[in-house]
């Protein structure tokens, strides 16, 4: 066929007659651009001087390949095919099978492409908040103590497992009844437990002595049979029952006596008042109310005590408080809330002086602008709150803790608080008893780092 006498596309009723093909266009120059390669068929012609004639059909019919000029789709592709029928050529052929595929118009992929870079990236995301998760989880006990404390703590209302509720109306939280975790603050954990009543007791606890206090009475750090109250019920007989909650001050104890005290006509109540709870009145009380005292003559307290049942035994579960059950979530919670108060400022214990930071709670005491108000506020809760008592049969009792040993160098502050305590009981005529003489110089009597009082502590509280 090399040297075949070949002619272009001059054909009539489906016949070809091959004209001669030139060097330049040898099958290596070829550029196949056609939709398809059609099948040629020999017809005819025999003998060394014969022409051989071919029927070939589509794409080189007589219509089509009129006025075909050299390289376009249907002669090239009728030519390609007759070199591939060739047994000469049918390694050649074999070989360019592959160029003469048709080759389909690049369409626009742009929106096929922004679409997998924005999926990249949700995976991308994904994988780095979950690998978050995860190292949250394994080091949270090893992060800054107010980081771990907003990880691993319940003393919150906003997730599942969080020991309180809010109630807006007094703006009184209530921890929640027949609840049962563990709950960590401060590189300590401890199991808490509550009654049907939201109050850290055994169920069926006798109620003759009310026990009103912060985090201190409550138990902060220490399980339930090593709390001040439980030691008084299990190795002293007494019939006490723990009201005390933590970040609690005289305006709560106020309003759970007015909330419980008919009900459950109790024979004494005891009301713990620590350092720190003047600063504690004035952030519950802020401006008119810290002069005007609502609480004590305009406030409804069956309303709070219904929903505070109804809430404590049904809590809503709402796609905010289950989201809490991230940690990540809770990081994010935690910076925005500025990570609370470190433990740390609340008992400084460092051993440089020079490094002690300056508790929150002295601000309040050391101004007097702020002090002079607060102490009007702890005079006029507590008379009315003893008159209330006391026409009811209750005997109302105060407890000064003085806790100088777990805050060195604020000494001052200490008799400050203490003074007002002894001051305001020898006007209403109450009974006050002080803890100066009992932790004097028991430096284990208070958890490392932490301030709040150990087992041992709590014994000594307790005798």
């Amino acid at each position: 066929m090399a040297g075949m006498p070949l002619r272009w596309c001059r054909a009539a009723d489906s016949r070809l007659e091959l004209g001669t093909l030139g060097e330049a266009n040898s099958p290596q120059n070829w550029q196949h651009r056609g939709p398809q390669r059609p099948t040629v068929v020999p017809l005819g012609g025999s003998g060394a001087g014969a022409t051989p004639k071919w029927r070939v059909p589509g794409d080189c019919s007589r219509r089509k390949c009129r006025t075909r000029a050299w390289g376009e789709r249907s002669g090239f592709a009728c030519v390609a095919s007759l070199l591939v029928e060739d047994r000469t050529f049918a390694r050649f052929g074999a070989r360019m099978q592959p160029l003469l595929k048709p080759r389909r118009k690049s369409r626009p992929r742009t929106a096929r492409r922004i679409l997998m870079v924005l999926l990249a990236g949700l995976l991308s995301a994904f994988a780095a908040l979950v690998a978050l998760e995860i190292s949250l989880r394994a080091v949270a006990t090893w992060l800054p103590m107010n980081i771990a404390n907003t990880l691993l703590g319940r003393y919150n209302d906003w997730a599942p497992g969080g020991i309180f509720f809010y109630d807006e109306t007094p703006g009184l939280s209530f921890m929640r009844p027949n609840h049962e975790t563990t709950t960590f603050c401060s590189g300590y954990f401890w199991r808490h437990q509550t009654d049907e009543w939201g109050f850290r007791n055994r169920p069926g606890v006798a109620k003759e002595i009310l026990l009103l206090g912060d985090s201190m009475i409550y138990g902060h750090g220490v399980d339930l049979e090593h709390t001040a109250a439980e030691i008084l019920r299990t190795e002293y007989g007494h019939p006490v029952y723990n009201m005390s909650r933590t970040a609690d001050c005289l305006y709560q104890h106020y309003m759970l006596l007015r909330m419980f005290a008919e009900r459950w006509k109790p024979k004494q109540a005891v009301l713990f008042v620590l350092v720190n709870d003047p600063q504690d009145v004035y952030v519950y009380r802020p401006g008119p109310a810290l002069l005007t005292r609502p609480e004590l003559t305009h406030y409804d307290y069956k309303g709070p005590f219904e929903r505070m049942q109804a809430r404590g035994k049904d809590p809503p579960r709402q796609f905010y408080q289950w989201s809490m059950l991230s940690f990540t979530r809770r990081l994010y919670v935690g910076w925005q809330q500025g990570w609370g108060v470190p433990t740390a400022e609340l008992f400084p214990q460092a051993e440089d002086q020079s490094r002690r930071i300056t508790p929150y709670w002295v601000f309040a005491v050391e101004q007097p602008g702020i002090f002079g108000p607060v102490t009007g506020y702890f005079r006029a809760v507590v008379t009315h709150l003893a008159r209330f008592l006391g026409d009811r049969g209750v005997e109302l009792r105060m407890v000064w803790l003085d806790t100088r040993d777990a805050a060195p160098g604020l000494d001052r502050v200490h008799d400050m608080v203490g003074a007002m305590v002894a001051q305001i009981c020898e006007e209403n005529g109450l009974v006050c008893d002080s803890t100066l003489s009992e932790f004097s110089n028991c430096q284990d009597c208070y958890l490392a780092g932490d301030g709040h009082y150990t087992p041992k502590g709590n014994r000594r509280l307790a005798r």
